[in-house]
Order: C-alpha cells, then structure tokens, then sequence
C-alpha cells in the first residue's frame, strides 16, 4: 500500500513538473488552455472571425496585436505587410 501511495505522489509531481515546463512561452507569446485550433498569421490575419472547425489546443499563442509570421515569431500585425 505504501509503494502505490508513493508511486502516486511521485506521478503527481512529474505531471506538475511536465505542465509547468510546458507553458513557458516565447516573446510576445500567452499560454491558453484550449485555445482555438485556427491560431492567426501572417497569411491568415484578415480571416481570423471565420468559424474555426478545428479542435480546441492547450499552447503558446501570440498576444493580442500580434500574429505569427512564416518563422515562427510572434509580430505586430502591421510588420506583416509594412506596404499598407
């Protein structure tokens, strides 16, 4: 009984360990618990109020005023076009 109680501990604390790694974010980045599956870019900024039919993810999102470009980085919207 002791050993299951102490593998239980054990898995609780790796489980919390493994979550608070998991939502350390990049620059200009917000963790979001269910977040929606259609995150906006770049290339699909001007789309964003279309239903989304994608599951919900628990990740990084860019901030608001923001949106991820073709590398990955969280950019203000503007540095997406700078033509307009």
């Amino acid at each position: 009984m002791r050993a299951i109680f102490a593998l239980l501990i054990v898995a609780i604390f790796v489980f919390l360990g493994v979550s608070a790694n998991g939502n350390k974010c990049g620059e200009n980045e917000a963790f979001q618990r269910c977040g929606t599956g259609c995150e906006r870019t770049c290339n699909n900024g001007d789309d964003w109020d279309k239903p989304c039919k994608l599951p919900c993810v628990d990740k990084c999102f860019c901030q608001d005023g923001y949106l991820r470009d073709s590398s990955g980085s969280c950019v203000r919207a503007w540095r997406c076009n700078p033509s307009l």
